[in-house]
């Protein structure tokens, strides 16, 4: 057996972008590859991005390779190579406004009697539009009204189901370009990891499908809510994600379905909208984005930094006139959102954008 001691290098740890990767690499060979933690006493099957992620690879943590099998050299070699020069390509920290702090509003905007959300600005940006609302869905609740189904009939639906979102998922990778095209491929090499088809096959007892489904999510998310580092914890967006695709494959319930923009919008999202979402409403009429505090270092921040789509992250229960509004404004370089915005706030909207 061949080993490669090595400390994490990655800024973040080691979330689905690179275990995809490392998992990718990891699998052209026949041999074993085991990767142990010592930091925190963990293992996991190096050919499993799933398994990386639950080994919670924070940076800097004491960590080895174990290499067994008929091509364990030709292994080594690639591994080590990708590890000391491939692994963290790309990686960049995000910066986090400090919890509980906001920027102090300029003079001229300070003036404003319009009322103001204050919230984390996590991609920076001006936008104005019609605040649209939509709430992320939940499974369990759905599933409660679906028909019942055998157990062999909801294995059907759910191989069906994974069939297409694999199919899907990869399509619009191939389609996608930059930081959206590695998200999306990460996310279709998680589906299809041997780790995921297991959960979301083994489950027994369930009432239908959808339920199975949910329930395997919940399974999957685990390795996520678990990990000790904050980064790492948000990326259970990105399971929910896959699980919100794989539902919308099985039911056809309104809740599923993402609002169509018509008009400058900004969405309005109780919880947290996963990097599929974001994606999918991506188009000429999204102007900006406010959801829950959560996801500020989440796939969904980095696609809306990549694509210059305002982002605000504000306390749970947005105050209902924020909804009630004709208009909105976003400034999230100063953490703020404006329902209503009187004379001075538009004023102030125009000037900056001139």
């Amino acid at each position: 057996m061949l080993t490669f001691p090595f400390r994490c290098p990655l800024p973040h740890g080691l979330h689905a972008r690179p275990a995809s990767a490392l998992a990718r690499c990891a699998s052209g060979f026949a041999s074993s590859v085991t990767l142990v933690n010592r930091s925190k006493s963990r293992q996991a099957d190096a050919k499993s991005a799933l398994a990386l992620i639950g080994a919670d690879v924070a940076l800097n943590d004491d960590c080895r390779l174990q290499i067994d099998g008929p091509d364990a050299q030709a292994a080594y070699q690639a591994l080590t190579q990708f590890i000391l020069h491939e692994l963290a390509g790309g990686e960049v920290p995000l910066t986090q406004q400090e919890s509980g702090t906001h920027p102090a509003l300029p003079v001229f905007l300070a003036r404003t009697t319009s009322s103001l959300l204050r919230g984390k600005g996590i991609s920076p940006g001006l936008a104005r539009g019609v605040p649209v609302t939509f709430t992320l869905p939940d499974l369990h609740l759905l599933a409660q009204h679906e028909p019942a189904a055998s157990q062999q009939r909801q294995q059907q639906q759910l191989l069906a189901a994974w069939q297409n979102a694999c199919e899907q998922l990869r399509r619009e990778a191939d389609e996608a370009e930059g930081d959206a095209a590695q998200i999306l491929d990460a996310h279709c090499r998680l589906l299809e990891d041997e780790a995921v088809e297991e959960v979301l096959f083994s489950q027994k007892g369930a009432a239908n499908a959808l339920a199975a489904l949910a329930s395997a999510i919940d399974t999957l998310c685990l390795p996520f809510r678990q990990s000790e580092s904050d980064y790492l914890r948000q990326r259970e967006l990105d399971v929910q994600d896959l699980g919100l695709r794989l539902a919308a494959c099985l039911s056809r319930h309104p809740q599923l379905q993402l609002p169509v923009l018509r008009e400058a919008s900004i969405v309005l999202c109780r919880g947290i909208l996963t990097p599929g979402q974001l994606l999918a409403l991506r188009g000429p009429h999204l102007q900006g984005i406010v959801m829950d505090e959560g996801g500020e270092t989440s796939h969904t921040a980095i696609l809306a930094r990549a694509f210059s789509i305002p982002l605000l992250c504000v306390p749970p229960d947005i105050p209902p006139l924020m909804h009630q509004a004709s208009t909105l404004l976003l400034d999230t370089r100063y953490g703020v959102a404006i329902p209503g915005p009187d004379v001075v706030a538009g004023r102030w909207f125009t000037l900056e954008c001139e």
